[in-house]
């Protein structure tokens, strides 16, 4: 699952988050916190619609 800046919870397979078409409205930063055996990690990235780039921060 991945949080928006907003907190708009979506919804993701295996952490990928697919967008059919982007737009200036799904610019920002994304969390996602993966979830297994071990424990939690929470992973944020920017995406810049306006040049389709996605930067990860851990």
């Amino acid at each position: 699952m991945f949080v928006f800046q907003t907190g708009e919870r979506l919804n993701s397979s295996k952490g990928v988050l697919t967008f059919a078409q982007a737009t200036i409205e799904n610019m920002g930063f994304y969390t996602c916190t993966c979830v297994n055996e071990e424990g939690a990690v929470n992973k944020t990235v920017y995406l810049d619609v306006q040049s389709m780039r996605a930067n990860k921060f851990l």
